[in-house]
């Protein structure tokens, strides 16, 4: 189902919920999610996107190639997006995280997927996906009206790399969030 119309990728929650009351699948366009470009909430969004990749991959186009532990579990230059990734599991780090955002199996097949019906592991896929996690931990209003804390202590569950993260794994200060959410163009309010 294509959204007619004017759409940003920060109103994905609210297409969520009203897909959810409905029981429709959920699909985007590219020209939909950047139809905003410019608008303060959408930057935010954006940067705060930025702002798990730093912790989680890189800022690199090929973070959405990206494996637990580093490599890559598709060529970057000639990736093959067309599901999940099933070779990137690591023994050490006992994890199959993937992608950008490093989103692990059970959580794209038992949250993501189920509401998004993504067509792929894709960048766009990944994007949508992340934004989708971020709605479902109770922080989109905290990112995208620039309530930075509030949103880093809510997602800190969700990603490992966050400075609010419970887990015991190396994590960025919330100075370095901070600084690269304002690099990209974020406006923190508090």
């Amino acid at each position: 189902m294509a959204i007619a119309g004017a759409f940003g990728i920060y109103e994905l929650y609210n297409y969520y919920q009203m897909s959810k009351a409905s029981d429709n699948a959920l699909a985007f366009t590219n020209a939909e999610i950047e139809n905003i470009v410019g608008d303060q909430k959408q930057m935010n969004l954006q940067a705060f996107l930025r702002v798990l990749r730093q912790g989680e991959s890189s800022q690199d186009p090929s973070a959405y190639a990206m494996k637990v532990g580093r490599g890559y579990f598709t060529d970057p230059n000639n990736p093959d997006w067309s599901k999940f990734p099933t070779n990137t599991y690591n023994k050490q780090m006992n994890s199959d995280a993937a992608g950008a955002y490093q989103i692990i199996s059970p959580t794209w097949n038992t949250e993501i997927q189920p509401n998004l019906h993504l067509p792929d592991f894709s960048p766009d896929s990944q994007d949508k996906a992340a934004v989708f996690l971020i709605s479902l931990r109770g922080a989109y209003d905290d990112v995208v009206n620039g309530n930075f804390t509030s949103a880093i202590n809510k997602l800190g569950v969700e990603w490992a790399s966050l400075s609010s993260s419970p887990y015991g794994q190396p994590v960025q200060t919330l100075a370095m969030e901070q600084k690269t959410f304002t690099d990209f163009g974020g406006e923190i309010v508090s």
